[in-house]
């Protein structure tokens, strides 16, 4: 998956989103459990958005956002 622009719910405005690396999805297995399906989430890179979402769509992950912290790369 590619690194594309897209709008966010959260910044409001169309930002460039990416695919996330694995230290990212392991985290966010770790925090939903590792059950999830993680290859189709994207994370806004808006300063310091971070938040993560479903590539084909633009509503929120689940109803509580999901935001990757700075030190997850």
């Amino acid at each position: 998956m590619q690194p594309k622009d897209t709008y966010c719910v959260y910044c409001r405005s169309t930002e460039r989103h990416v695919p996330l690396t694995e230290n990212q999805q392991r985290w966010v297995r770790e925090q939903k459990g590792a059950h999830l399906y993680v290859g189709d989430l994207i994370m806004c890179a808006a300063g310091a958005c971070r938040k993560v979402r479903s590539s084909g769509n633009t509503r929120r992950f689940h109803p509580e956002y999901l935001r990757i912290p700075e030190g997850v790369e």
